[in-house]
């Protein structure tokens, strides 16, 4: 390496005479960066390391490009630190920081395929990224961890883990503190460290440049936080979870997405039985249906549920299908237990990294709908048109679509407003919305009291159409979406 660095300071010197027309004045150019001319020479013959601060004036002072300049500071860094790593190499064993994983793992086979095919792809000079979203609850970390643990064989050089808490309440880790603590691992010496990020992140992948290790990012806020994690060498695989898409991980970086979606029903069945065992789960199928769909097919609501029904064998699932179906708050319901295992603080996470507008409508959503479009969504905020950028926020794996999560209420999880403060909120707007006695009586009717069952709350009929006309009720002819004869929904006529 230090032969290298001898030959990128020649041709630099070469490139500056061409550009100058003249040759380099030595004692000129030693003056400018403050060092005798005795050093100056021992610095081009690579005999003596200059320091990080006379390199960097000197590779100023002879026209060196920002480029060129980045990578002139991480050779002169690679050099400095080989000797501590070799003498601390033989002190210090290979990271193995992967944590462990449950044993009651169950399903994502269709995501394990995929992520073994990316690995199958010859290799490159890339690293290879590895970004799996979702919303919160679904399983990233499980499968992350998972799949990290059936490949650390292929990583002899150690794995690197570290949990960047992107939506804990007290904020995401600062990744300089994550590079400090993979420095230590890796066995660099503390005074070697940097101070700055761009120098911690720097050294950081000198010290993987020759190795094959593999690292996981957990529970990432942005691509910018994960960004200065990543090693440059193509020896390397990183695994990134995040309830962001991490688009623009994506896009410069190349990392592969993988969204997880909720558990279908088989698999869910799966996981259930690795914790009640097969017999419990075959005895009551039908709870056990219904219990998936209350949970919303999340595995960490289905775990929770799952645990404690394990832990009193003598209980009817039946039984405790019943108490979830009927509590008014089912995520209070699921979260009685020790805090970090409370499904609440796990979604209150996401709904305040929610821009305004998009909370507003969450809520509005939350208090009344099962299924809706984006013309109703207009509606609702009194809109001129459809709010799609609050939509796309929404939609997002980082917050959980109300209509779409049976397991618990967002305006009452989120926001602490109560379902009856929002449902009534939202009947006044639509109803304001209408002239007449029968608009109110009818939207009253669509959104009564939970769990009533009516033909206009089926949640598959929608309140307005794309032109603007009056909702299907139940009586009459009225075209709808291009019919003219019916309700192609309800198919009533």
């Amino acid at each position: 390496m230090r032969r290298d660095l001898v030959k990128q300071l020649a041709l630099l010197l070469i490139d500056w005479e061409h550009r100058q027309g003249r040759a380099v004045d030595r004692a000129d150019l030693a003056r400018r960066i403050n060092v005798s001319r005795s050093s100056l020479y021992a610095y081009l013959n690579g005999t003596t390391l200059p320091s990080t601060a006379v390199f960097d004036q000197l590779l100023t002072a002879l026209g060196a490009g920002a480029e060129l300049q980045r990578r002139l500071s991480t050779l002169r860094d690679a050099i400095e630190v080989a000797p501590q790593r070799g003498a601390r190499s033989a002190v210090l064993p290979a990271p193995r920081q992967l944590p462990c994983v449950t044993e009651r793992f169950a399903g994502r086979g269709a995501e394990l395929d995929r992520l073994a095919h990316l690995l199958d792809k010859p290799g490159g000079v890339a690293t290879v990224i590895v970004a799996i979203d979702g919303a919160p609850g679904v399983g990233k970390t499980t499968l992350a961890l998972w799949w990290a643990h059936q490949l650390k064989e292929r990583y002899p050089d150690g794995q690197l883990h570290v949990d960047l808490h992107g939506f804990e309440p007290e904020g995401p880790l600062d990744p300089g503190e994550a590079l400090h603590r993979f420095l230590h691992a890796l066995g660099a010496a503390p005074e070697s460290i940097p101070d700055d990020l761009d120098g911690k992140s720097a050294l950081y992948r000198t010290l993987l440049a020759d190795r094959k290790m593999l690292v996981v990012l957990d529970d990432a806020r942005s691509s910018d936080q994960v960004r200065p994690l990543l090693p440059g060498a193509g020896r390397c695989l990183v695994i990134v979870t995040s309830r962001d898409r991490l688009d623009g991980l994506v896009v410069r970086e190349g990392a592969h997405r993988v969204t997880l979606p909720v558990l279908p029903r088989r698999e869910a069945r799966d996981l259930l039985r690795r914790w009640l065992g097969a017999e419990r789960v075959a005895a009551e199928e039908g709870a056990v249906d219904e219990l998936i769909g209350l949970c919303a097919g999340l595995p960490l609501a289905l775990s929770m549920v799952a645990a404690r029904a394990a832990d009193r064998p003598d209980w009817r699932l039946s039984a405790l299908v019943s108490r979830l179906r009927e509590a008014p708050d089912r995520l209070g319901a699921l979260g009685e237990g020790p805090a970090d295992l409370d499904p609440r603080t796990v979604f209150r996470a996401s709904y305040t990294l929610l821009p305004e507008r998009a909370a507003r409508l969450f809520r509005l959503i939350g208090g009344a709908y099962s299924d809706i479009d984006a013309h109703a969504c207009r509606a609702l905020l009194d809109a001129d048109a459809p709010p799609t950028a609050e939509l796309e926020a929404l939609n997002r794996p980082m917050t959980c679509s109300p209509s779409r999560s049976s397991a618990g209420s967002p305006r009452t999880t989120c926001c602490g407003s109560s379902p009856a403060t929002w449902r009534g909120a939202v009947l006044r707007r639509r109803a304001g919305a209408r002239s007449g006695a029968s608009s109110t009586t009818t939207w009253a009717r669509r959104f009564g009291r939970p769990g009533r069952s009516s033909h206009a709350a089926r949640p598959t009929c929608r309140p307005r159409d794309p032109g603007g006309r009056a909702p299907c009720s139940g009586t009459g002819r009225r075209r709808w979406r291009g019919s003219p004869s019916r309700c192609p929904r309800c198919r009533r006529r």
